[in-house]
């Protein structure tokens, strides 16, 4: 009885020794797992805290190599000249089109008017490089009105000197009410049908599209001495050229206030470029643009 007591107290105290063991593994494991974590925590922070480093020590090189420009690499930056070049374009075509609807005031006695310090309106994209001519004239409107005419013009394009060239008189524009005025109008006659491009320059002769009523005084002292220029300039120097002309109507007027005429030479970097009105009328003529009968003044 006595041996079988004994034996129970030296289980008793293995037990609460193994206890106390156990307490003292998980205490001591608990405090270093603390440290550990700790330590791991602590060095990821300064990981990042050696790469934010590491960026903008690279990024300031970057900035400035490029002398505070911003840095882009070459798709980016291709991409975000683009995109510049196109909000450009945009605000040029804004501005053509506000600009070209207007009827500038012309003084009396000149036969046009320079616009815009001479400088033309056309994009970036207008005046790419290309080796194809071309022309292209705006539909009629619903009043049968023509409208805007565009080309890239070089010697191709224009017609050989025997071309004959087709009659125009079965042609009547909007606003065609012809008038004699013998010894006010040279010719007598008020009205040409004239070409928004010239003949000269196309060889367009008879297209409904290319021909607007237009005063003697407009036809030949307005538009046709920069035609001759234009072709002249093309024949010296082989060159393309960008050419716009818009006519200019009012409201529901039939007869045109006038044309907006521009001219860019693509090679030579505009050593050709002019940009002008040309009013519609006739010295000692009023003209009623509503439908284009006239009387003398």
């Amino acid at each position: 009885m006595k041996k079988h007591r004994q034996k129970l107290q030296t289980n008793g105290l293995w037990s609460l020794l193994i206890c106390l063991v156990v307490i003292l593994f998980l205490s001591v494991g608990s405090s270093l797992a603390q440290q550990i974590t700790e330590e791991e925590l602590t060095t990821s922070d300064d990981q990042v805290e050696s790469l934010y480093q590491d960026f903008w020590a690279q990024f300031s090189q970057e900035e400035e190599k490029s002398k505070g420009v911003p840095y882009f690499n070459s798709s980016s930056k291709q991409a975000f000249t683009s995109d510049k070049a196109s909000q450009a374009d945009q605000k040029i075509i804004k501005q053509e089109q506000a600009l070209h609807s207007q009827d500038l005031e012309v003084p009396a006695g000149d036969d046009y008017q320079v616009v815009n310090g001479n400088v033309p309106l056309f994009t970036s994209k207008d005046l790419e490089s290309q080796q194809n001519t071309w022309e292209a004239y705006s539909p009629l409107d619903d009043l049968n009105r023509v409208g805007q005419a565009n080309a890239l013009l070089a010697s191709d394009l224009m017609p050989a000197d025997e071309d004959s060239r087709d009659s125009l008189s079965h042609v009547e524009p909007t606003g065609w009410r012809q008038m004699r005025y013998p010894g006010q109008v040279e010719g007598s006659w008020l009205y040409n049908r004239s070409h928004l491009i010239g003949y000269q320059l196309t060889g367009q002769q008879a297209n409904v599209l290319n021909l607007l009523t237009a005063t003697r005084a407009f036809n030949v002292d307005g538009m046709l001495p920069f035609e001759n220029y234009v072709a002249a300039y093309i024949e010296n120097n082989d060159v393309h050229i960008r050419y716009r002309v818009t006519p200019v109507f009012i409201g529901d007027e039939l007869l045109a206030r006038g044309v907006y005429m521009e001219g860019y030479s693509i090679e030579d970097d505009g050593q050709l470029a002019f940009h002008v009105y040309i009013p519609n009328r006739q010295p000692g003529i009023h003209l009623n643009y509503k439908d284009g009968s006239s009387h003398l003044e």
